[in-house]
C-alpha cells in the first residue's frame, strides 16, 4: 500500500502536465506573434505598392497636366506660326509620346520612361501616310454642328433646323421636334415635339431646358433620345469602333444601318471663332464711321485699288445700273459719309459703284470693283480679304461649321448644301496641292469653282474655314505597356488666353490606346 501513494511522483506528473501546457501556450504565443508578422508584412507590401501605384498615378495625371499646358501654349500661337510649326492636325513631332522626365530605371525591361501623346482620331485629312487609328493633334469643334447654329437655322428658315438634325444618323422626326423644343426659349410644343406638359407628367418629372444644355449628356434627358443615338457603341471612349463594339452596335443586328457614326461625334456646343487674322491682329472693320482711317489700313492691308473701292462702295452704295462700268481705280474722296453698309465681305465681288463728278450737268462715272469673280487671282484675293477684314466689331463669334473640318454628315446639315457638295467638298479637301493659306477660309469653295457666287454669299454666314476651340484626348504612358491614364479636354482660345471648357477623366474607360499606336514610329525628338 505504501507503494502505491508516492506524492512525488503526482507532483512530478502535475509539473510535467503545466510545463507541457506552457510550452503550448507558448507555441500559441509565437505563432499568434508569427502571424501577426506576416499579416503586417503582407500589410506593408501591399500598402508599398499601393503607394506606387498611386504615386505612378499621380505622376501621368501631372504628364496629362503637362500635355495639355502644351496644348494650350501652342493654340495661342497665331494661325500662321501654328502652320509653319506643323499645325494642329497631324503634328507627331510636338505631340507624339513626348518624354517627361529623365530615365526610369524598370529592373525587367531597362528605361521605361513616362510620355504624354496628344491624340485625335484618324480621317482622311490625316497628313500621314502611316496606317494607324490615331494622329497626333485636335479636332476642331468647328467641324462639328453646334446646337445654337440649329437653333439658328430654325429661327431664319423655320423649318431648317429641324431639317438640319433630321442629317444626323437614325434621327426621326418625332425626336428632332422633341430635341429643339428641350433647347428652343419657348414653353409652346412643336406638333411632334415634347415641353413642361410631358416631362411634368412622367413618374419623376422634371423640366425642360428651354435653352442649350450644360453638356451634350442632358440630351439624354430629352424624349426618344437613347445611350446608343448619343453615344453609339463606343464603349472605352477612344473614338475608334473596334469590331468587339460593332458587333453589339445596331448596324450588327440590322443590316440597313450602314452608318454608326453616334450624335455626340457630330455635335457641340462649343465651337467658337476670334475675329482676328492670321498674324493674331485684330481685323479690318469695312463698315467702320471713319473713312480716313478706313481708306489707310485698306491701302496698306490689300492695295489702294480696293481700298478705295470699299470707301466709295460705303459712300454711294452698289451701281444697278446697265452702264459698263469704267475701269481703274476710284478717285478717293472723304468728303461724303459713308450712306451703305456691306453685309458680307462678298458684297465687293463683281460690284459697281457710281460717283458723281460733283458737276450738275456731268454724268457720274462708273467703276468695277477690283475683286472679280472670274479673275485669275480670285483665291489669293479672297484669301487676304477674309483674313483681314471683317463687317463687325464683335470679338467672337459662336458656332458656323467649317468646310476644311467637317464630315460630309456635318456638311449637309448646312443650309444650301447638299449632299452631292458635300461629297464635292469633302473630296476637294484631299487634294492637297492646293494653296494652304488659300484654304484658310471658306470662299475657297467659289475660288475652286465648287459654287457660284450667289451661292457662296448664302453659305458665308453658316461656314468657316476653321476655328478656334479644339478638342483632343492627352494620354500619359509608358515606353512599355502597363499602367496609364487618358482625359478628354475642350479648349477654348477665343479670348487673349486658352482655357478649359471640358476636362473629363476617361480612366474608367480603360487604356483606350494600346502603347504601340502611340510610340510606333515617333520621332526621335520624342523618343530619346
Amino acid at each position: 500500500m505504501a507503494d502505491s501513494f508516492n506524492p512525488d511522483s503526482r507532483r512530478t506528473a502535475r509539473s510535467s502536465r503545466r510545463r507541457a501546457l506552457v510550452l503550448v501556450l507558448v507555441l500559441i504565443v509565437v505563432m499568434m506573434l508569427a502571424l501577426a508578422g506576416f499579416t503586417f508584412a503582407e500589410l506593408m507590401l501591399t500598402e508599398n505598392k499601393a503607394t506606387r501605384v498611386h504615386g505612378e498615378h499621380l505622376r501621368m495625371q501631372q504628364a496629362i497636366h503637362s500635355g495639355v499646358a502644351q496644348l494650350k501654349q501652342f493654340v495661342e500661337q497665331p494661325r500662321a506660326d501654328q502652320e509653319v510649326a506643323g499645325g494642329l492636325l497631324d503634328n507627331p513631332r510636338l505631340f507624339q509620346a513626348v518624354p517627361l522626365e529623365g530615365e526610369l530605371l524598370d529592373g525587367r525591361s531597362g528605361v521605361n520612361r513616362l510620355r504624354f501623346s496628344v491624340v485625335a482620331p484618324a480621317d482622311e485629312s490625316s497628313s500621314s501616310s502611316r496606317q494607324r487609328t490615331v494622329r497626333f493633334g485636335v479636332d476642331n469643334e468647328s467641324g462639328r454642328l453646334h446646337l445654337a447654329d440649329v437653333l439658328r437655322y430654325e429661327q431664319q428658315l423655320p423649318g431648317s433646323g429641324r431639317d438640319a438634325l433630321l442629317k444626323l444618323p437614325g434621327m426621326t422626326e418625332t425626336v428632332a421636334e422633341c430635341i429643339l423644343d428641350w433647347i428652343d426659349s419657348d414653353s409652346q410644343p412643336r406638333p411632334l415635339g415634347a415641353e413642361s406638359d410631358y416631362y411634368g407628367g412622367l413618374p419623376e418629372p422634371y423640366a425642360p431646358r428651354n435653352g442649350l444644355p450644360d453638356c451634350l449628356e442632358e440630351l439624354l434627358l430629352v424624349k426618344g433620345v437613347t445611350r446608343e443615338m448619343l453615344f453609339g457603341a463606343d464603349a472605352n471612349y477612344n473614338r475608334n469602333l473596334e469590331p468587339a463594339e460593332l458587333s453589339r452596335s445596331s448596324a450588327a443586328s440590322n443590316p440597313t444601318t450602314t452608318d454608326p457614326t453616334p450624335w455626340s461625334w457630330l455635335l457641340t456646343l462649343y465651337s467658337g471663332h476670334r475675329n482676328r487674322d492670321s498674324q493674331g491682329q485684330p481685323r479690318i472693320n469695312l463698315n467702320g464711321a471713319n473713312l480716313v482711317e478706313l481708306h489707310q489700313q485698306l491701302t496698306a492691308a490689300v492695295g489702294p485699288e480696293l481700298a478705295a473701292f470699299v470707301v466709295a462702295y460705303r459712300q454711294h452704295g452698289p451701281y444697278l445700273g446697265g452702264e459698263a462700268p469704267l475701269r481703274g481705280v476710284v478717285p478717293f474722296d472723304a468728303a461724303h459719309a459713308p450712306q451703305f453698309r456691306l453685309s458680307s465681305i462678298l458684297d465687293l465681288a463683281d460690284a459697281s459703284v457710281a460717283v458723281a463728278s460733283g458737276k450738275s450737268d456731268s454724268k457720274a462715272a462708273v467703276y468695277q470693283s477690283p475683286l472679280s469673280a472670274d479673275s485669275a487671282s480670285l483665291a489669293q484675293q479672297l484669301a487676304t480679304l477674309m483674313d483681314v477684314t471683317t463687317i463687325h466689331d464683335q470679338p467672337v463669334s459662336r458656332g458656323q461649321v467649317s468646310v476644311n473640318d467637317a464630315p460630309a454628315i456635318v456638311l449637309q446639315a448646312v443650309p444650301g448644301i447638299d449632299e452631292a457638295l458635300a461629297q464635292q467638298i469633302v473630296a476637294a479637301r484631299k487634294n492637297t496641292a492646293g494653296d494652304s493659306a488659300a484654304r484658310r477660309y471658306p470662299t475657297w469653295l467659289l475660288a475652286e469653282g465648287l459654287v457660284d457666287l450667289p451661292t457662296m454669299k448664302r453659305l458665308l454666314p453658316y461656314v468657316s474655314g476653321s476655328g478656334d476651340v479644339v478638342r483632343a484626348q492627352v494620354v500619359a504612358h509608358f515606353d512599355q505597356p502597363g499602367l496609364s491614364a487618358r482625359a478628354e479636354v475642350v479648349i477654348d482660345v477665343t479670348g487673349d488666353a486658352a482655357h478649359e471648357l471640358l476636362w473629363r477623366d476617361l480612366r474608367f474607360y480603360g487604356a483606350g490606346f494600346p502603347t504601340e499606336w502611340l510610340t510606333a514610329g515617333a520621332p526621335r525628338g520624342a523618343r530619346n
